[in-house]
């Protein structure tokens, strides 16, 4: 993200004052560069972190084994990023003495806990392998007084549906801001359970298993079925989504903004209206105040934290009765007042209208500006989107979150974000790929990056940031000013510099060393699914199972279906270069970083560039044309990869050191499927040619 011109006319302005306040002035300068950069007032842009990341040896592996053993001991909380399928922690166990007085009827009571935050939805609850769906295969048992989700007795399964009336389930959130009890037919059946054990702010299952005297095979030998639950995790913050007041603009009516204490101010007046030049001192006003402002009327109404979780009570299934989804909505609940907005469904918010009911079943919510949604006696009108992202797998938007995250992250405050790069980065992200041809003409797309996957807080958070940027082929620039995050992509350059913008003479690595380049990639993802297997495509005895880090197809530079051919230009030796890509679960997203993490190998130039001042402009992550005759450099692309202002002690001569690695748009090009035979560059089987020329 390039400096402004006004930063710009800013640090000249400094130069000008230290250089006309006389010659003490240098002398002081020369002697302390820490008070020179003070007096700048501007940060430098320094190394950026994750710069050159397929230059590098792949960092320790953060992901979190997603088994579970009796013996774990103590673990630490875990963190789920996207859709991850999961066992948790097994955090509590008890047979209650009340519950198992027969031999011929007892219970185990099991807590898992998922993850040490709240999370968006719970997808799935996987047993021995096969997938049970809500809504079809688990639905909430209504005869019951606590209302536990069971194994319905005419589920899709056809294996082992003798779970009914012999498994059962409680869900809980981690909804942070509730001390309610999380597992009420827990807490009556076990009083061992109390009230302080609500493991707030942690998303969590109770399991409760039934063993019988009349199905002998249900747990043989008192073994316990393998339950495993596909969750998708944190609620991430979508910077794109503008919740602050602007001076002098247009707003209709529900429109909202949120102050400086988090809460929510919507607009009341029909029409278009018109903000005044003066921002109001929202912040000193309370719950129900309502302030002019132009030709707009704000009124506050709720808290932005309860807002996005609602009312207190168990998981509810979607509008489609498919999965249990976090948001505020519940059943058969008397609620009153202007001053409650939910979030519901996730990612847009509902303001109740009146005083009301809300039926006994989820209403389709409208999801328009406005939009009005009769539930019960209760009605609710749309405030459009919340700032919750609407795609929680967003690469973009998790280094955000955990650049953010003050308990598992980097604890950065958002105002030391730049957060126009995380929006671009964002958009990049979820620009579309095509990745299957199908024979009948249709296509299947999905996002350009994801970012999918688990981790602990024992994990080195170095570590972390730089996978979770793998996910995006991304780069993030620790601050100077702020931090900055780049999502792989080729950016065309706005400056071009000569040999006339240097102060000093350039150095250049041309070739990187034997160690370091490589003609194939091979490596490791965390697969969501894999896709049926061709006839004859390869020739596997077995078939490894899904979420579980296992190879992708390798992406090998041999020349054929659409591949450059870096084999020929290597004297035909093959050379591998190992990656792991832990958030990733598509099999074509592997591919796709495999070629990045190769094509960036294959541009080796690497220049240090002394440059005056004109090159300025210029940060960690930018692009720009230079040119340098006696090396036969016209014109050519490069990236900068490190950039720091400099003092030089003769003159002085203040000027920026930049170091930049060549890059050219083939570094992020991949051609996709071109008919129902052709796949383009992809190998979604696993066939690569390896020595055989056969692709």
């Amino acid at each position: 993200m390039s400096k402004s011109l006004g930063a710009l006319g800013m640090i000249i302005g400094g130069l000008a004052l230290a250089v006309f306040s006389g010659p003490v002035g240098i002398i002081a300068m020369s002697g302390n560069l820490a008070v020179f950069h003070a007096m700048i007032g501007l940060g430098l842009t320094t190394a950026i972190s994750g710069v050159g990341l397929a230059l590098r040896q792949p960092p320790t592996p953060v992901g979190t084994a997603n088994s579970i053993g009796f013996a774990q001991g103590i673990s630490s909380r875990r963190v789920i990023y996207g859709q991850f399928q999961t066992a948790g922690v097994l955090t509590y166990g008890s047979f209650p003495p009340s519950q198992n007085l027969a031999t011929t009827s007892q219970y185990l009571h099991l807590v898992y806990t998922i993850a040490g935050h709240p999370i968006s939805s719970f997808d799935a609850v996987i047993i021995n392998g096969y997938i049970y769906n809500f809504g079809t295969d688990i639905l909430e048992d209504s005869s019951l007084p606590d209302t536990p989700w069971e194994v319905h007795p005419f589920s899709s399964v056809t294996v082992n549906d003798f779970y009914f009336e012999h498994m059962m389930f409680e869900f809980d959130f981690g909804r942070s801001y509730t001390n309610a009890q999380p597992f009420p037919n827990l807490a009556a059946s076990d009083p061992s359970w109390t009230s302080a054990c609500v493991q707030q702010g942690c998303a969590k299952v109770h399991v409760i298993l039934r063993a019988d005297s009349g199905w002998p095979n249900l747990y043989p030998s008192g073994q316990i079925p393998n339950i495993q639950f596909l969750v998708t995790g944190k609620k991430l913050i979508d910077p794109r989504i503008v919740t602050a007041w602007a001076a002098q603009s247009n707003y209709t009516k529900y429109q909202y903004i949120v102050d400086g204490n988090d809460n929510i101010w919507i607009q009341q007046i029909a029409g278009v209206r018109v903000s005044g030049s003066t921002r109001p001192n929202f912040e000193n006003f309370g719950l129900g105040a309502t302030l002019g402002d132009g030709s707009c009327s704000w009124t506050c109404t709720q808290s932005l934290a309860v807002a996005f979780f609602g009312l207190p009570g168990q998981p509810q299934l979607d509008a489609d009765g498919k999965i249990l989804i976090n948001d505020g909505w519940q059943p058969s609940t008397a609620i009153a007042g202007l001053s409650n907005v939910i979030e519901s469904p996730p990612g847009y918010f509902q303001q109740l209208i009146g005083n009301g009911t809300t039926g006994s079943s989820r209403p389709s919510f409208s999801t328009g500006l406005g939009g009005a949604t009769t539930d019960g006696s209760a009605t609710w009108v749309c405030l459009g989107r919340s700032p919750h992202a609407l795609n929680p797998s967003n690469s973009a938007l998790v280094v955000y979150d955990y650049l953010m995250d003050s308990d598992a992250g980097m604890a950065t405050p958002a105002a030391a974000i730049d957060s126009s790069s995380v929006v671009a980065a964002a958009n990049v992200c979820e620009e579309q790929a095509l990745i299957i041809w199908n024979a009948d003409g249709t296509k299947v797309y999905e996002n350009l990056y994801s970012c999918d996957g688990m981790f602990d807080h024992s994990s080195t958070r170095g570590n972390v940031l730089s996978a979770l940027l793998a996910s995006m082929a991304g780069l993030a620039v620790p601050p100077g000013d702020f931090w900055h995050v780049f999502a792989g992509a080729y950016v065309t350059p706005t400056t071009s510099l000569t040999d006339s913008d240097l102060r000093a003479a350039i150095k250049g690595d041309f070739r990187l060393s034997r160690r370091d380049v490589a003609n194939s990639i091979q490596g490791t993802y965390t697969p969501a699914f894999l896709p049926a297997n061709p006839p004859a495509a390869i020739s596997l005895t077995s078939i490894p199972g899904t979420w579980q880090s296992q190879s992708f197809p390798q992406y090998q530079a041999n020349g054929q279906s659409h591949k450059p051919d870096y084999i020929t230009e290597d004297g035909g030796q093959i050379i591998w270069q190992n990656v792991h890509f832990e958030f990733v679960t598509s099999v074509w997203q592997a591919q796709r970083l495999a070629k990045i993490t190769l094509m960036r190998l294959r541009f080796q130039q690497t220049l240090t560039l002394p440059f005056k001042l004109t090159a300025f402009a210029l940060e960690a992550g930018d692009t720009f044309n230079y040119s340098h005759p006696n090396w036969n450099i016209t014109n050519g692309t490069f990236e900068v990869t490190q950039c720091a202002l400099a003092l030089d002690q003769k003159g002085p001569t203040v000027g920026v050191d930049i170091i930049a690695r060549q890059t050219d748009p083939s570094v992020y090009s991949f051609t996709p499927p071109q008919s129902s035979s052709d796949p383009g560059e992809y190998s979604p089987f696993g066939v690569t040619g390896v020595m055989t020329g056969v692709e």
